[in-house]
């Protein structure tokens, strides 16, 4: 996998399109074309993690395209099937950028 791009549909009062970026060079990206947000961060600031009984995905977003600027905590609400689909391939990507850094040594 170079990356894998999937679109979520987020599980909160707006219902918002969440269009994610996973790739083998540690990256994730986020977009949410509603709101004309866009955070990049590193593999090892996301994480799939319960908050009230609901899944949702945490990160610390190290760059933004928006309004704000600077490091910035995001929490996305999402489905248990999305949340469990996203975090295969969190651990997935996670296991191919460490193969890749160890074959660079």
């Amino acid at each position: 996998m170079m990356s894998t791009r999937k679109e979520y549909i987020l599980q909160d009062k707006n219902h918002f399109h969440a269009q994610i970026e996973v790739t083998r060079c540690g990256t994730i990206a986020i977009d949410i074309p509603e709101t004309d947000e866009h955070f990049v961060t590193e593999l090892d600031c996301v994480e799939v993690q319960l908050s009230n009984g609901r899944p949702c995905l945490v990160c610390m977003a190290e760059e933004t395209v928006s309004d704000r600027e600077g490091n910035q905590l995001t929490t996305l609400v999402l489905h248990k099937r999305d949340a469990r689909d996203l975090n295969m391939l969190l651990v997935e990507a996670s296991e191919e950028y460490e193969a890749l850094m160890n074959d660079l040594l």
